[in-house]
């Protein structure tokens, strides 16, 4: 049984963002340390059962987390990166690389476009779990993946990350958008998965 696409749908202001962030820095990133404390301070619940493996599963993940919620960084894809997938993928790569540093994510593509543009979602997820240890498990969470562009561009990056989701047990995909129907409509039409996560008002 393939482990599941997750998707927050909610409307403006619902916290679909927040939890996305919650979630990746809950688990482990590159030039962070506080991973390493939350795990020791961590301590199984015989009473919680699952709800303690899934929180020492994201603790012990890596996670890379990208959003498309931002007006300002989509000029510059439109500008630097037209297709969505290349968008995606210098995303990825500024996310889990480059994040932690002072490098902002308008002088990433800048100074990586051309290269960027021969880089696909694959090799940056190929990379990512490399840098991983061989037992951990990656989070990838795209925030408000419908505004990559048309519906076209939305189907080529769920493509992207589904033919990878399908092919490695240790990667996990979290989506937060709007809508769920386009995106469960695209999801489903090649039967992975998904299961609907509901945020409360």
């Amino acid at each position: 049984l393939r482990h599941p696409l997750l998707v927050f749908p909610a409307s403006p202001g619902m916290g679909k963002s927040r939890m996305l962030d919650i979630l990746s820095a809950a688990a482990t990133q590159p030039g962070r340390d506080h991973k390493e404390s939350a795990v020791q301070r961590f301590r199984p619940n015989e009473n919680l059962g699952r709800v303690d493996e899934f929180r020492r599963a994201v603790l012990e993940a890596g996670a890379a987390s990208i959003t498309f919620n931002d007006v300002s960084s989509r000029h510059e894809d439109e500008d630097f990166l037209p297709l969505a997938t290349h968008a995606t993928s210098s995303r990825l790569l500024w996310s889990y690389f480059c994040g932690p540093s002072n490098v902002t994510y308008a002088t990433f593509v800048h100074r990586t476009s051309r290269f960027m543009q021969q880089i696909s979602i694959s090799d940056v997820v190929v990379a990512i779990l490399s840098d991983l240890n061989p037992s951990q498990h990656l989070i990838i969470c795209v925030d408000e993946l419908l505004k990559v562009g048309e519906t076209k561009d939305v189907f080529k990056v769920l493509s992207a990350f589904g033919a990878l989701h399908d092919a490695s047990a240790r990667l996990h995909l979290v989506f937060s958008s709007l809508s769920d129907d386009p995106f469960t409509s695209l999801t489903t039409a090649s039967g992975r998965p998904v299961t609907r996560v509901e945020l409360s008002p």
